[in-house]
């Protein structure tokens, strides 16, 4: 079962650094990362900024759990490549489903870095710093 927040609450229900987060910044974002470990760090990385965030082991879970979001979800950050399941066929699902969604596709190999691009989706290069995670939504969310 997946648990949302109201899209503007802080997550985790604390209070962000002062001057992080103005203004409508906070927006619901879905991740769908098969790897735990990054997957937490790009969880934790996005709450930092004020964030709320939905997130998923496979392509399919991510989809289940925007469709049943109660809140509109603003950005889908998925990774392209799943032992099971295809990023690609999740961003394709969502950009039919959910045409305001943005999405910002992980990949670490050229060949996925490329169909995401020729899809003219935005791809952010595995492996990445948070930094680096974090401008990108920025700049992608229009902030």
């Amino acid at each position: 079962m997946t648990q949302v927040l109201q899209k503007h609450q802080v997550a985790n229900g604390k209070e962000p650094p002062p001057g992080l987060v103005t203004g409508n910044f906070c927006m619901l974002i879905a991740v769908a990362e098969p790897d735990v470990l990054l997957r937490f760090s790009i969880v934790q990385s996005l709450e930092r900024d004020g964030h709320t965030v939905l997130h998923a082991p496979t392509p399919g879970h991510a989809m289940r759990a925007i469709q049943e979001s109660r809140e509109p979800v603003d950005l889908l950050l998925t990774s392209v490549d799943f032992p099971y399941g295809s990023g690609l066929k999740l961003c394709r699902q969502v950009q039919l489903a959910h045409p305001s969604i943005r999405i910002l596709a992980m990949a670490d190999r050229l060949s996925t870095r490329r169909q995401a691009q020729a899809e003219d989706w935005e791809v952010l290069q595995k492996p990445f710093t948070a930094a680096t995670l974090r401008k990108r939504v920025r700049i992608i969310l229009g902030h």
